[in-house]
């Protein structure tokens, strides 16, 4: 269990920084096990779904979605911005 998640999400941007995705993308997903509404969690995996041409990134983007339905970035289907 996560003692403290603000910490983890602050080594997965540590780790996202430095392109080190796969470390980023392990941490970001034990933040997102305990806080399933963490929206800069979910932002940041879609970057790096984004970045390494994921498919996982809709599954994001959906989560992006429910989170934030006003949100605008760029749709997995279509590449233009949300609504």
């Amino acid at each position: 269990m996560i003692s403290n998640i603000t910490n983890t999400f602050i080594k997965a941007k540590k780790a996202f920084d430095i392109s080190q995705f796969t470390e980023s993308k392990n941490l970001l997903n034990e933040v997102i096990k305990h806080d399933k509404d963490f929206l800069s969690a979910y932002l940041m995996l879609y970057e790096i779904y984004d970045k390494t041409n994921s498919k996982k990134k809709n599954i994001i983007y959906k989560e992006l979605k429910r989170l934030d339905p006003d949100l605008s970035i760029s749709t997995p289907a279509t590449g233009n911005q949300g609504s």
